[in-house]
């Protein structure tokens, strides 16, 4: 029998600052991965750890995950990512761009889209919150591009996955 402890699993929810929608600058993402870096690097450096972003959570972490590399010599065991195409994707860079549109149009692509629960879609005080978030959420992951790399950003494995029934992403990259 082994006397090893269990792993244990620190999670942490980071409030990314925002953007506003119709910005052109990625100063803003990149600040919230510099200061997420900041907030976890030392406790990153005591143990194994694996990273899981799903959405525009995938690309923060694909970024944290190739910073924490680069910068500080720390790369996860894993690396789970899921809800998102690779950020070179063809298909994804061709998509067509929705954070623009009125409310009105993105909440009608967002009742289309489905993920999102009616009755929070059907909810003022909820949209009036949430709304601009999401669209600049949405800004940013729409013209994130990067060109695909020479050679692998990261030697530990990268798993991607959607679910059976979200519409697919191209995981290839």
């Amino acid at each position: 029998m082994s006397s090893a402890a269990p792993p244990k699993c620190w999670l942490s929810h980071f409030q990314a600052e925002r953007a506003e929608p119709k910005s052109h600058s990625f100063t803003v993402c990149s600040r919230s991965w510099m200061k997420l870096l900041a907030h976890c690097c030392q406790v990153l450096k005591e143990k194994p750890f694996a990273l899981f972003g799903h959405s525009f959570g995938a690309f923060t972490s694909l970024a944290v995950a190739e910073a924490l590399k680069r910068l500080h010599n720390l790369e996860p065991v894993h690396l789970f990512l899921s809800g998102a195409s690779a950020p070179y994707s063809e298909m994804r860079l061709s998509a067509p761009k929705r954070s623009h549109l009125s409310d009105e149009d993105f909440l009608k692509w967002l009742t289309v889209a489905g993920g999102t629960p009616p009755e929070l879609l059907a909810n003022p005080q909820v949209l009036q919150l949430f709304l601009p978030a999401l669209k600049a959420d949405l800004h940013l992951v729409e013209n994130y591009s990067c060109p695909p790399p020479e050679c692998p950003l990261l030697s530990c494995p990268v798993t991607c996955f959607d679910g059976s029934d979200d519409v697919p992403h191209d995981l290839q990259g």
